[in-house]
């Protein structure tokens, strides 16, 4: 049916559902066998530049001394590492774990 519309082999597998070899006949079975069209796969992606044990770190660091900016931080963090890291990951993973810079607003204080 695909070759005889003049499609490439890739295409003929998505324009006739009943071919064996087709990814269609792939998605559909495991749509209904596992409720997924795509894989889950564990460990997948870039690693993490800073372990669990280095944010620890990183979150006493910010905590001691809250307002401190984020180029002093990352040359605190980067004596207790063995490869330096940059400003944007340090900022990266504070964000990740909530912790964010913001600047508190001034409120004006209103007595009656």
């Amino acid at each position: 049916m695909a070759v005889e519309t003049g499609s490439t082999p890739s295409r003929a597998g998505v324009l006739d559902p009943v071919s064996p070899d087709g990814q269609l006949p792939l998605i559909m079975s495991a749509y209904h066998q596992e409720g997924r069209t795509t894989s889950n796969r564990i460990n997948c992606g870039r690693k993490r530049k800073l372990s669990e044990r280095d944010v620890r770190v990183l979150t006493q660091i910010v905590s001691k001394k809250h307002k401190t900016m984020a180029a002093q931080i990352t040359a605190e963090l980067n004596v207790h590492l063995n490869s330096p890291v940059s400003t944007r990951t340090v900022r990266r993973e504070l964000h990740r774990v909530n912790i964010h810079g913001r600047a508190a607003i001034a409120k004006p204080l209103v007595t009656h």
